[in-house]
């Protein structure tokens, strides 16, 4: 696989490659700086999740219509019947395109403070869910259509991911589930995998997607190119990064964010519990003179 990076990417990388991690907070604008979908709820701050809670209490008030289209909720996420693959509302509660259609479907005002946003769309949701969820309308395909690559992608990694850890470890599993996990329903920065040993402990796994990685010269593993936002949290035992068929699997204790979590994490090296036989470490061309 080619990389192609722009200069300012190469200056990061760079200053990541020499041993100096840079701190930068994230400036992306909120959806309408009203909604806020990936915003976590807060018992020290009610006003906090309200765009989640909303939308994971709207499918479980309406769990029986979507049983009906083959639809079922497994530990606080969405998978079609009898499979492990995800459906795509499972990733409706934190999806800025999808809050940023129900926006304006239900003409929510721009002065309107986020309990008037939230309150606007869920009410329009409740009452309007047979026609776009279940019939379907115009705003169906819209809201499919943005769901979609997250659906496609999260299904393909988590079960890419899940039999990399049975071909890894085997003897030692007793089960392997692809769930939720421990966060609150339907969070997606939860687990992604939970694994039983035979001594019935539980292993919790977060799978994220990666373009490639490198080793520097303090002795840190560096991974680039990972998508997302999720923070690492102490429930994490592991993280499996998966690019195609090539999987890095390490332990989640050392692992820290970077320039920006979806730009590369690093841990050290001997955190490396194991990888793919065909992923090889990324060696940065040296410019001749």
């Amino acid at each position: 696989m080619k990389i192609i990076i722009t200069e300012e990417q190469s200056g990061i990388l760079n200053n990541i490659i020499n041993g100096v991690v840079i701190s930068e907070a994230w400036s992306q604008k909120q959806v309408n700086d009203i909604i806020q979908p990936t915003e976590r709820p807060s018992k020290a701050d009610p006003s906090k999740g309200l765009y989640r809670k909303m939308i994971e209490k709207l499918l479980m008030d309406n769990i029986s219509s979507l049983e009906e289209i083959g639809v079922e909720n497994r530990n606080g996420h969405y998978f079609i019947k009898g499979t492990d693959n995800g459906s795509p509302l499972s990733y409706m509660n934190t999806h800025y395109g999808v809050a940023r259609l129900f926006a304006n479907y239900f003409n929510v005002p721009s002065d309107a403070t986020k309990e008037e946003a939230v309150n606007i769309i869920g009410n329009g949701l409740q009452r309007e869910f047979n026609d776009i969820f279940i019939t379907g309308n115009e705003l169906t395909k819209e809201i499919y259509g943005a769901l979609g690559h997250s659906k496609t992608q999260g299904d393909k990694n988590e079960i890419i991911a899940k039999n990399y850890i049975l071909y890894r470890h085997k003897d030692h599993i007793k089960s392997i589930d692809i769930v939720a996990g421990t966060g609150g329903a339907l969070d997606k920065s939860g687990v992604d995998i939970v694994v039983t040993l035979n001594n019935d402990r539980k292993i919790n796994y977060q799978v994220k997607p990666f373009l490639y990685y490198g080793v520097s010269e303090d002795g840190n593993t560096v991974i680039y190119g990972v998508k997302g936002r999720t923070p690492i949290y102490p429930h994490h035992h592991y993280w499996i990064f998966v690019n195609e068929n090539k999987v890095l699997e390490v332990r989640s204790k050392n692992l820290k964010a970077g320039v920006r979590q979806r730009d590369v994490m690093f841990l050290p090296s001997e955190d490396v519990v194991s990888k793919s036989d065909n992923l090889k470490p990324w060696v940065r061309k040296i410019k001749e003179e």
